[in-house]
């Protein structure tokens, strides 16, 4: 251990409340921010039918997953789809089992993975600088073409791109926090992977 730095527990760094709560504007942007997110993704999943032969193609091989009950082999019109790894159409399948077989259920994954990773950018943004930085961040980030456009439709993008924020929201909670693991601690080998 360096001189000066201290090795935080698990138990310090993310099971302990804060020691001073957030200001109340922070609360405020952070739920304006995922209402804005949600009326723009989530509201509006259920206009229009299935776009592009690509949501055909993912919301067809969920449809057909949930007739056959084969969870590891997807396929369209009998054809296996091998392209992507299946977690979408895992998605997908318990959308449809939750809301019916119909186009909004299955958008419902991909616009909840943009309201994720709206929140998410909001939060990386907090923990690196301040709250404001963090809200225009995901202002920027629901007004970008790719984001504003691609994300209506049925595709694995958006949910990859969640799972990515979840790893730099971890290494900006580890840098924020200025964890320095001991060697040999079962922290040491989480961090190195947080920050490599």
């Amino acid at each position: 251990m360096t001189a000066g730095a201290r090795s935080l527990s698990l138990e310090e760094t993310l099971l302990e409340p804060p020691a001073l709560s957030p200001p109340p504007m922070r609360r405020v942007l952070f739920v304006i921010l995922i209402a804005l997110a949600g009326l723009l993704h989530v509201a509006t999943i259920g206009s229009g039918d299935l776009y592009s032969q690509t949501e055909g193609q993912y919301a067809g091989a969920a449809r057909e997953m949930v007739e056959t009950h084969h969870w590891l082999l997807p396929t369209n019109n009998g054809a296996p789809r091998l392209q992507k790894p299946p977690l979408l159409y895992w998605l997908i399948i318990i959308s449809f089992k939750l809301f019916g077989i119909n186009a909004a259920a299955a958008r419902l994954p991909v616009s909840l993975a943009v309201v994720a990773s709206t929140a998410l950018i909001f939060l990386i943004g907090d923990k690196l600088t301040d709250y404001w930085r963090g809200f225009i961040a995901g202002l920027i980030y629901l007004s970008l073409c790719g984001t504003f456009l691609l994300a209506r439709i049925v595709m694995p993008e958006p949910v990859v791109s969640a799972f990515i924020q979840v790893r730099f929201f971890a290494r900006s909670a580890v840098i924020s926090a200025g964890v320095t693991a001991v060697s040999g601690s079962p922290a040491s080998g989480f961090a190195r992977l947080l920050l490599a």
